[in-house]
């Protein structure tokens, strides 16, 4: 399942991200990896995703959380 598809409250893990070069980089500078936990703060059809991930709070546009798939 993609992060866009992950119910507020719930936590996963990420399986994979569907991203290359810099943007891949971007996110594992923010302890955003195949393997972390994540905690899903909030999550709706047309905002951004508000995650936790290794204690801090990132918003994800929906592009972007749509390249990371998460365990079910």
């Amino acid at each position: 399942m993609v992060l866009m598809n992950a119910q507020k409250g719930n936590s996963h893990r990420i399986v994979a991200i569907n991203a290359q070069g810099t943007l891949l980089g971007k996110l594992a500078s923010l302890g955003i990896v195949p393997g972390a936990k994540i905690d899903v703060l909030q999550n709706s059809l047309y905002g951004s995703a508000i995650v936790s991930c290794k204690g801090a709070q990132f918003a994800l546009g929906r592009g972007l959380a749509e390249l990371i798939q998460l365990d079910d």
